[in-house]
């Protein structure tokens, strides 16, 4: 059996073959700890049934296509085009007889070359099917693992939901990989039982990291998403809100960094190793867009929930600025004769206040 995944979110191709038994099972776990919401396939008409089942029963949608996509003559030409790193660091993968055709089919039918984005932007890795525990679909439901149909990530009668106390869309994303995907290395569980426990145990450092660092943080997902858009005709663009949020998570992200690194309870190579270190250096890949927005973004109207280009940025803003704080003062100047003449008392809640007009047609008085 061979299998071809992509994520769209982090542009990441996984691969996958193995010798299965009658019952498909290992398959079924692989759709499992992979969660795919669509599966292209094509299948021997004796096994053809039991697939369908199968997927249906974990609840993925899906669509037989042709064997003609499932050729490979331009599979190494497409990956060069589409891969950061190109195919000459993947010929492990690209050996893989079985999965290859799965990935050409999987490349042609999501039209990942329609899109000039994706080019030199995705990843290839081999899925290692082996490396987590396989659970079957029986096995999911009666271990209650992943909340009910209807029920929220937060619903303590699953799993997912009573572990779920994260304070990041993409923590809960994570966890819910880490539930779906339990490993049987026990090097790597010792890693993730270690942390757990400096985190129990050390509870300043544990509310340090979580209530004044964590709390914070934007949805990284959907934010990396409007990044992708930008320069596309389809989906909601990043503008300089978006570029905002990304510098001030970032700046939080380097506080959250110096606490770690001051970290000297027990198991602190541990935490170097799988957090402290990576963040690290993923702070470092950031630097040249930490002075992009400070050097570009007035970060003091940021503060106020506006959202516009320095002046410093371009000598020709400064005069556009002068002549913007001339008109602003006119205008407050003009509420305060309105509010004079209506015998109207100042305050928050009364006298006239400036408010910018429906649809953004210039600016109104609102009493």
């Amino acid at each position: 059996v061979g299998m071809a995944f992509f994520s769209p979110s982090s542009r990441e191709f996984s691969v996958c073959e193995f010798i299965d038994n009658d019952h498909l099972s290992i398959l079924e776990a692989a759709i499992l700890q992979t969660t795919p919401k669509q599966c292209y396939h094509f299948v021997v008409p004796a096994v053809s049934k039991r697939v369908k089942e199968l997927l249906e029963g974990c609840d993925v949608g899906q669509e037989e296509v042709k064997s003609v996509l499932f050729k490979t003559d331009a599979v190494e030409q497409d990956l060069e085009r589409l891969l950061e790193d190109g195919v000459k660091n993947h010929l492990q993968e690209v050996s893989m007889q079985v999965a290859m055709p799965c990935l050409a089919a999987l490349i042609d039918r999501t039209r990942l070359l329609a899109d000039h984005g994706n080019f030199s932007a995705c990843r290839l890795k081999i899925h290692l099917v082996d490396a987590f525990m396989r659970l079957d679909k029986a096995s999911f439901s009666a271990l209650q693992l992943l909340p009910r149909p209807g029920d929220g990530v937060r619903v303590p009668t699953s799993v997912l939901g009573f572990l779920n106390r994260c304070r990041t869309a993409v923590g809960s994303r994570r966890l819910t990989q880490w539930v779906t995907q339990p490993l049987v290395d026990p090097e790597e569980l010792g890693k993730r039982h270690d942390i757990v426990e400096l985190f129990v145990n050390d509870e300043p450092f544990r509310q340090a990291v979580v209530n004044r660092h964590l709390s914070s943080v934007p949805d990284l997902d959907r934010l990396l998403a409007r990044f992708r858009n930008v320069g596309r005709s389809t989906g909601t663009s990043a503008g300089l809100e978006d570029m905002v949020r990304l510098y001030q998570c970032l700046l939080g992200t380097d506080k959250l960094h110096r606490v770690l690194l001051g970290y000297t309870g027990p198991h602190r190579d541990v935490l170097e190793g799988v957090i402290t270190r990576p963040l690290g250096s993923c702070l470092k890949d950031f630097h040249n867009f930490f002075a992009l927005v400070e050097q570009t973004v007035d970060l003091d109207e940021a503060s106020k929930g506006n959202y516009i280009i320095s002046s410093a940025f371009e000598p020709s803003f400064k005069a556009l600025e002068q002549r913007k704080k001339e008109l602003w003062a006119q205008v407050e100047a003009l509420a305060q004769q309105v509010q004079s003449k209506l015998g109207l008392g100042g305050g928050k809640d009364g006298g006239v206040r400036v408010v910018e007009a429906t649809g953004g047609q210039g600016w109104a008085f609102r009493v």
